[in-house]
């Protein structure tokens, strides 16, 4: 099993979908988790052919990144039912759920706050 597929297999477990994500989408979350990463705790290196970090990573930092993935597609589904909020037109109205908006809203800033705290512990501190 590669890194990718070991940070993917974190997100899907973290999410609950009726439909598979397309590759591609599930790949960009992966290069802007990685992103976030490399600017908050270490730089990461990563094989795009290998799909693989050297060194390779540990189950902690799999978890951190597939969490940000995780992060990233909340922000996208929160967007998306924003959008639907409130839509009306002469002939057409559309109104989300304001429970489905509060129900993203938490999930979202679960996973915010979770992946704050494991930021902060994987980061090299200036007194250890």
């Amino acid at each position: 099993m590669t890194d990718y597929d070991t940070v993917v297999e974190v997100f899907e477990s973290q999410i609950r979908e009726k439909y598979l994500l397309p590759e591609d989408l599930v790949a960009r979350f992966f290069v802007s988790a990685c992103a976030r990463y490399s600017l908050e705790i270490s730089r990461l290196s990563y094989d795009k052919i290998l799909k693989n970090f050297t060194p390779r990573i540990n189950e902690s930092m799999a978890y951190t990144l597939g969490l940000i993935v995780a992060q990233q597609y909340l922000k996208r589904e929160l967007s998306r039912i924003n959008k639907l909020s409130n839509i009306v037109g002469k002939d057409v109205s559309l109104n989300a759920s304001g429970s489905s908006k509060t129900a993203t809203k938490s999930e979202y800033d679960t996973v915010y706050n979770e992946i704050a705290e494991l930021i902060h512990k994987q980061k090299v501190h200036a007194y250890n």
